[in-house]
């Protein structure tokens, strides 16, 4: 028996987390009673725990765990030291990690979509999940940020549908065996778990090996890393890609002036439809292709693909438009990964090709920004200012032998206009004076600069 099915009072440590309030959301649409524990700081899952009603205590003390709590689950950001880990091993309360935890929960559901690679998991789990939704199916969706469609980063629904973002970070993947996996890219990542790239590889060569007989592969052609681990695969593989060898092929792309664009896709060399997507971003076209092909399987009619492609309004962090402020358009996106930053400020430059970009950017832990050095170094070709703040580091790196101003020595060979400041408060004061009409600023990282794009917002509202 699931026990995810059997429990009926369920505590998260790190409640607050993308992921964990996710299974939260589900568990509570079941009727269980769930509580948690995280820090102080803010985040977007505060909004959607506070309107489930879920206590949220601060900080981690064993105290926080009642008599009738009988399953924990805790964020992999976590160890066996925490407190309530300890009290809960201690006392025999059943402990699963957050992918256990998702693991079960895909057992529950006949059919299971793993979106999976390095780069645009967000994006493609949330328009699938809102695809399938418009095409009656009502799926139930775990995404890695809020979905501006839900104003939230689940969905709880009572269809047969699993679809979630499958992160392969600290090798999550061995806990997952879905019916279909979309995998859409691999690019080395995650240095400071993943030691190089043959060992990142090789997680993903191990999930492939997880997904159910039947099972169907939905592969990105156009990666040449995907092309080869899967030369030998055994799976039924679907390929997709701006390539003519590929099942489902993006034929054309254009931008249109109202920051959306048109695709046109091929299915076996025949034009399968023509669509407008409010996303930019050649990036952005080819996430589509395995939505489009899943939902042809799932025979959604294609009128009612293209009405909630139309109708997407994608999710927090991923090029979204915070502000127009006297023609000054502030953009905030999640890119911290050298492919992501040059894929998103295209994006931006093909959509505004006569405004100057001024991007800020923060690194996002210390081995990354090490080992990734050289290519974040011309990562900024399209930006005609970058302003690089102090490295973010993590619960488990905070310190380490790379700096911003290392980066910022080395990127001033392919782009003059390196500025170095520490922080988004100095980003804030810096830009106050300096932003002008027809400017773009675009905040880019995982750490805090989407607290630049928040306080500059707020700042040109009240003058």
């Amino acid at each position: 028996m699931n026990i995810l099915e059997t429990s009926k009072n369920v505590y998260f440590i790190g409640i607050k987390g993308a992921g964990m309030t996710a299974i939260a959301e589900f568990l509570h649409a079941r009727g269980k009673d769930i509580s948690g524990s995280d820090t102080e700081e803010r985040f977007f899952t505060d909004e959607i725990l506070t309107h489930m009603g879920v206590r949220v205590k601060t900080g981690f003390k064993k105290e926080n765990i009642t008599d009738e709590t009988d399953l924990v689950i805790f964020s992999t950001a976590y160890d066996k030291t925490n407190p309530e880990i300890v009290y809960a091993r201690e006392n025999k309360i059943q402990l699963l990690s957050y992918p256990e935890a998702l693991g079960m929960l895909i057992e529950l559901f006949p059919e299971s979509v793993a979106v999976s690679g390095t780069h645009g998991k967000t994006t493609i789990t949330a328009l699938l999940g809102w695809v399938l939704e418009r095409g009656g199916k009502d799926p139930s969706v775990i995404i890695g940020a809020r979905s501006n469609n839900w104003h939230s980063n689940a969905r709880a629904g009572k269809g047969k549908i699993f679809v979630f973002e499958a992160d392969e970070y600290q090798d999550k993947f061995k806990y997952y065996k879905p019916t279909t996996i979309i995998l859409n890219n691999i690019d080395y990542d995650h240095p400071d778990f993943f030691k190089d790239m043959h060992q990142y590889r090789e997680t993903f060569i191990s999930f492939i090996k997880n997904i159910s007989p039947k099972g169907i592969l939905y592969a990105n052609y156009d990666n040449l890393e995907t092309r080869n681990i899967l030369k030998n695969s055994e799976a039924h593989i679907v390929w997709y890609g701006e390539n003519k060898f590929a099942d489902w092929e993006l034929i054309s792309r254009r931008a249109l002036d109202d920051g959306s664009q048109s695709i046109k896709i091929a299915f076996n060399d025949s034009v399968y439809g023509e669509f407008k997507i409010p996303l930019i971003g050649k990036h952005n076209a080819l996430n589509c292709l395995p939505v489009v092909a899943l939902s042809h399987k799932h025979a959604i009619p294609i009128d009612t693909l293209k009405e909630a492609f139309s109708s997407f309004q994608g999710t927090v962090r991923r090029l979204e438009v915070i502000g127009w402020h006297k023609d000054i358009l502030i953009i905030d996106d999640y890119a911290h990964h050298p492919t992501e930053i040059r894929a998103s400020l295209n994006a931006v430059r093909e959509s505004y090709p006569n405004r100057r970009i001024v991007c800020v950017f923060q690194p996002h832990t210390f081995s990354r920004t090490e080992a990734l050095l050289d290519d974040f170094a011309n990562a900024w070709r399209d930006a005609n200012e970058v302003i690089l703040l102090d490295i973010f580091g993590s619960a488990r790196e905070s310190a380490g032998s790379i700096s911003s101003d290392d980066l910022a020595k080395k990127a001033k060979a392919y782009n003059e206009n390196i500025i170095r400041l520490s922080g988004p408060e100095d980003a804030v004061l810096y830009l106050q004076g300096k932003l002008r009409e027809g400017d773009i600023l675009l905040t880019m990282g995982a750490g805090e600069t989407w607290k630049v794009a928040e306080e500059l917002n707020s700042y040109f509202l009240s003058s």
